[in-house]
């Protein structure tokens, strides 16, 4: 196996990993955001218990409109904190990038498992190799400057705990 090929299933392994660090992140995001739904929707309903049940309004006497006031800012406030709360890229962002990395991934391996016959194909699987490595790496580093650098690092982190791949039988060349 060439140092170009080392280094390009290095790459898919980082990109497996990277796309499963962008996964995490796209379901704590949705979790949170739903969480942060689930109390607005829930403060919202207590408000129109208060404005709309005439026996609640009656048992809560003259603090009625008062509870009903501070129950409303807090809904108001949730509304403005949500995206405070969430600030960074949207899961839909993390999904999106989780897909393009493993496309990356599936190229390089892809093109790992050709098997040039002449020089000229193996110069073109090169050129191939080159240009999705190319991609990747400006993937990262979309990753980089939009997820913070820690997402990036907790993966490169898990690659190097991971079993380093066995070299393919014959240098992968074809058995006969």
């Amino acid at each position: 196996m060439t140092e170009l090929e080392k280094h390009a299933q290095h790459i898919a392994r980082l990109c497996r990993v990277t796309a499963h660090e962008l996964a995490g992140y796209g379901h704590r995001h949705q979790v949170l955001y739903g969480a942060l739904k689930k109390v607005s929707i829930v403060v919202g309903i207590v408000v129109l218990g208060i404005a709309l049940i005439p026996a609640l309004n009656s048992a809560l006497g003259e603090h009625a409109s008062e509870i009903a006031a501070a129950v409303a800012s807090l809904v108001l406030l949730a509304d403005v904190l949500f995206p405070l709360l969430l600030e960074g890229p949207s899961a839909e962002l993390a999904f999106s990038y989780q897909l393009y990395t493993n496309s990356y991934a599936t190229q390089i391996e892809h093109i790992l498992l050709e098997q040039p016959q002449s020089e000229r194909e193996q110069h073109l699987r090169e050129g191939r190799l080159l240009e999705i490595l190319r991609h990747a790496g400006l993937n990262f580093d979309d990753i980089k400057g939009r997820f913070a650098p820690a997402l990036f690092e907790r993966a490169r982190k898990r690659l190097a705990q991971l079993p380093a791949p066995a070299d393919p039988p014959n240098g992968g060349a074809p058995l006969s």
